[in-house]
């Protein structure tokens, strides 16, 4: 999915490495999806999703 939203970025960040670094640092991943989420609609980004093997929900 990060790939497909234009975030590879959160791939490597620390805070969000493994599955108790993501609970631990829930509120600052949801800030930066929120924020990403933001910059299109779901039409615009469920090509991208797609591609990658990411359907998304409706």
């Amino acid at each position: 999915m990060c790939a497909a939203i234009g975030r590879p970025d959160l791939l490597t960040d620390p805070r969000f490495a493994d599955p108790d670094s993501r609970m631990a640092n829930d509120r600052e991943l949801q800030e930066e999806l929120t924020k990403t989420f933001k910059t299109k609609t779901a039409l615009e980004r469920e090509p991208s999703l797609r591609r990658q093997a990411c359907p998304p929900a409706r």
